[in-house]
């Protein structure tokens, strides 16, 4: 993060912090640590994982020849670092020694598109909270910097990532919910948007709380759907956060909140651009 941040510092104001801060982190761990890829590629991967997410329909054609592409390239991949074994967490994957049914090419492949995708995840988040600070919130952040990861959290609670509620599940059964008859065969979509602002767990839940100290949030799911990145996405958050704050503690955005332009083209809800001053 300091050097994300250096190379900031060098450029001219305004500058804008999804390029110099939300997107590079989140690519370079799952990369370099993960698929061992270098530093030069990490570009193909940002771009192939956008293309994936993209839901206008003008780009259907070109969504769908994306994602083909994409797991054809994890699949070599895959195969090479069965050939090739490295220090990354996919030559570990596939090595794997004592296991009934060692992960073939095409399974490599698959995870390593969920974790891609799962990368980007971060860089939204992390774009949503800084905007959210930086239009309103931040002085009071700077002034109990001991309480960020309960910010943090109350952020991730508060501030959807997603347009709409995300994968429909079909009842496989059925049932009675709240009032509602839900038969077998019918599609359901669950909304963690709800959950997240549900009144009877949440005082005041459409509201942003600083001071908030629940973390009974959903947004990384629950039980066995729980995202395993959760932890990772938590400390990269505390970390880019801690190292803004302490770096600048002059920063705000460069002109208004509402020229701020917002993804429309994609499943997620993030700011295009954040232009700063410090």
């Amino acid at each position: 993060m300091n050097e994300l941040l250096d190379k900031m510092v060098g450029t001219d104001m305004p500058a804008d912090l999804v390029r110099h801060l939300s997107s590079p982190p989140p690519l370079a761990v799952v990369t370099s640590e993960i698929f061992g890829i270098s530093e030069s590629d990490r570009s193909w991967f940002q771009e192939r994982a956008a293309t994936l997410m993209t839901v206008a329909a003008q780009r259907n054609a070109e969504t769908a020849k994306g994602k083909v592409g994409f797991t054809r390239v994890l699949h070599r991949v895959g195969w090479r670092r069965r050939k090739e074994s490295g220090s990354d967490r996919l030559s570990a994957m596939g090595r794997v020694e004592g296991a009934d049914e060692p992960l073939t090419n095409t399974e490599l492949a698959m995870l390593g598109q969920v974790i891609v995708v799962a990368s980007d995840t971060r860089t939204v988040e992390l774009s949503n909270m800084l905007y959210s600070l930086l239009r309103r919130h931040l002085a009071e952040l700077r002034s109990r910097p001991g309480q960020l990861a309960d910010v943090i959290e109350e952020m991730l609670r508060f501030l959807p990532f997603r347009q709409g509620v995300g994968i429909p599940r079909v009842a496989t059964e059925d049932v009675a919910l709240s009032g509602t008859e839900i038969r077998a065969g019918d599609a359901v979509h669950v909304s963690h948007l709800n959950a997240n602002r549900d009144d009877e767990v949440f005082s005041h839940p459409h509201q942003l709380d600083p001071r908030r100290k629940s973390t009974q949030h959903m947004t990384f799911g629950h039980g066995p759907h729980r995202w395993p990145g959760a932890q990772l996405a938590r400390l990269e958050m505390q970390v880019a956060l801690a190292a803004l704050l302490r770096r600048f503690p002059k920063l705000r955005l460069a002109g208004e909140a509402g020229d701020i332009e917002w993804d429309t083209e994609s499943i997620w809800r993030f700011p295009l651009a954040l232009p700063t001053r410090w």
